[in-house]
């Protein structure tokens, strides 16, 4: 878990990185406890990484700022975050950084009712399949010298192969 120094830098970066507004409330404890749910998925090695990263983040404010990145303010850290995003080596400590936060920042309970966003439950249902779908072949499952006779054949599925299935 976390330290009290980690969990300061943590909630100092959420607050720049993910603000509260109008309808999305300021970040606060559980947060951190959100956060750490979604590292620990992946192991204690991504929590412990991901506390290496916090810890690069508060000491690479010092010779920029003057001091460490949680005992900034938010314009000053928000300032310094820009910084940093321009420096090609720092740029993946961002993303490290960034991903988790914003993950667990999304998964929070109340956020969805806050937004007026339904909480996703699972998949959606299976529909038929449509009637263009039957007319498809895996090629996986033909056999060996097997002939096929068509008048058109459209190979890919992209923006010229729809485009062209279309007409």
């Amino acid at each position: 878990m976390f330290s009290t120094a980690e969990q300061a830098i943590v909630l100092a970066l959420a607050e720049v990185a993910t603000p509260a507004g109008r309808r999305v409330p300021a970040v606060g404890p559980e947060l951190v406890a959100d956060l750490e749910r979604v590292l620990l998925r992946y192991g204690g090695a991504a929590l412990s990484g991901y506390a290496s990263a916090l810890h690069a983040l508060e000491w690479a404010a010092l010779p920029l700022k003057g001091a460490r990145f949680s005992r900034l303010d938010a314009s000053a850290r928000s300032t310094l975050l820009g910084q940093l995003a321009a420096q090609p080596a720092f740029q993946r400590v961002l993303r490290v950084l960034f991903a988790p936060l914003k993950s667990a920042r999304t998964l929070a309970p109340g956020l969805h009712q806050a937004l007026g966003a339904p909480l996703y439950d699972g998949p959606p249902p299976v529909r038929e399949t449509a009637r263009w779908q039957r007319q498809l072949i895996d090629a996986r499952t033909l056999t060996d010298g097997e002939v096929l006779e068509a008048d058109v054949v459209v190979v890919g599925s992209g923006a010229g192969g729809a485009t062209v299935a279309r007409l």
